[in-house]
């Protein structure tokens, strides 16, 4: 029989510990072959394949959250500076999928509201009358009505447009009259 610590161990015992030893060399040997220079250098002085993974785990969580972190600051400062609402519900949406993945995802009330706030003035109107409602706004519906509201104020641009040209014209044009008086 032999000792390991204070545990009297039986040679059938020392049989697996010598073949989980043997096994965790493998995958220490197979992990440091698969790490990048940079990951390597955060290791050094780990001499087991679980106590990688742990300080691996630690790592990789840290820059997860300042990720998560980064995204929600992008989605709360993200302004429709966008050409068009569709480029600026993709670019948030794009924001909201990017968050799924490192596991934070969003709700849809979630980007309604980070939507809203990054909305112009221009669409107060259209803010308004969405976030009084009793039921909880989709994002769907979100995009509908805001797409409807641009296109609303691209038409509203192209009469305001017109408007200036005609009074312009009437201005410049020559009068019935001649230069005479028209008495």
């Amino acid at each position: 029989m032999t000792w390991f610590g204070n545990i009297k161990l039986l040679p059938f015992s020392m049989a697996i510990i010598s073949s989980a030893m043997w096994m965790d060399q493998i995958f220490l040997s197979t992990l440091i072959a698969t790490l990048s220079e940079s990951i390597l250098s955060q290791i050094l002085g780990y001499s087991t394949s679980r106590s990688i993974w742990v300080a691996l785990e630690s790592m990789l969580t840290t820059q997860s959250c300042a990720h998560v972190m980064q995204l929600n600051y992008q989605l709360a400062i993200s302004k429709t500076i966008m050409p068009t609402v569709i480029d600026y519900f993709q670019k948030m949406r794009n924001h909201g999928e990017t968050s799924a993945v490192v596991s934070q995802p969003l709700d849809d009330s979630e980007m309604v509201s980070y939507i809203l706030v990054g909305l112009g003035t221009e669409y107060d109107l259209s803010i308004t009358s969405m976030t009084i409602r009793v039921d909880l706004l989709s994002l769907n519906e979100l995009y509908g009505n805001v797409l409807a509201h641009e296109q609303r104020l691209e038409q509203l641009q192209v009469v305001v447009d017109l408007s200036f040209y005609s009074a312009n014209l009437a201005s410049r044009s020559p009068s019935t009259c001649g230069r005479r008086s028209c008495n």
